[in-house]
Order: structure tokens, then sequence, then C-alpha cells
């Protein structure tokens, strides 16, 4: 394995498949990282084909402890290799990139989300506020009306 530096997070490289082992801690950090390049050209809503799988390993290249097979964000897309003694991440070559990809997915559908949730609470305040001051009207309107002594 060969250490490098990929932005502010170090991956370690096998200089025989280009397949990465990263920290799952890191692995966010990485993803975010390549995710803001990509957030311009990424489509929310096209459908992500699976990568080829390689199959599972045996055991994780770091500590050699037995490795979880898994999908990425839950999904058989992309099939990952995650050490629970070391907490390290394997990633296959072709599967980081749609990674990115997913992750990119996944911030632009969260932070429309985001948006649409602010701008319905938005206008739900709105429509308090218009509720509100009718209501003070009224109340208004209605003490007035009981005050008013015509004689």
């Amino acid at each position: 394995m060969q250490a490098m530096r990929w932005g502010e997070v170090t991956v370690d490289m096998c200089p025989t498949c280009s397949g990465l082992l990263v920290g799952q801690a890191a692995l966010a950090r990485l993803l975010l990282q390549l995710a803001t390049d990509l957030m311009s050209e990424v489509d929310p809503a096209a459908p992500w084909p699976a990568v080829p799988d390689s199959g599972g390993l045996a055991g994780c290249p770091r500590c050699g402890a037995p490795t979880e097979h898994d999908g990425y964000m839950g999904m058989r897309a992309v099939m990952i290799d995650r050490c629970g003694k070391c907490r390290g991440v394997w990633i296959d070559p072709s599967e980081l990139g749609v990674m990115a990809m997913m992750y990119a997915r996944n911030e632009l559908r969260r932070t429309e989300a985001y948006e649409k949730s602010r701008a319905a609470r938005k206008e739900q305040a709105h429509r308090f506020d218009l509720i509100s001051l009718s209501n003070a009207v009224s109340i208004s309107l209605a003490s007035h009306m009981l005050s008013f002594d015509p004689y």
C-alpha cells in the first residue's frame, strides 16, 4: 500500500490494482471534496447503473480482519468492503467516481428538499401572520362595537 494525499484526506492506494483504502470518517470528507466539483454536472433524477463488483475481500488490506461487503448508501449500485476493526473502507478504482456522483446527487436532493421546506415554512408563516392580523382586527372591532354607546 502506498499512502497518498487527496486534498485534505490521506488514502492508501494499492500499486497493483489502484484500489483505495480510506478511513470511514475520512471517506465522507473525500466524497464531499469530489462531489463539490460535480454538483453543477449531476442530474439529481438520473438513475445509476450498477458498477461491476469484483466480490468481497477476504480480509482487510490494512489489518487483515474480515470485512463486510455492503452497498454504498444502502444501494447495490456500488458495493464496498468495510473493516469493523480498523474502520477502513476498500474502494475499487471504478467505484470512487460513481460514489462521488451519488454523494453529489444526494446533496443536491437534500438542498432541494430543504429549499422547498423553507419556502413552505415561509408561506405558512405568512398565512399565520394574515390569520393573526385578521383575528386582531376582529377582536378590535368587536371590542369597539361592545363599547359603543349610541345614547
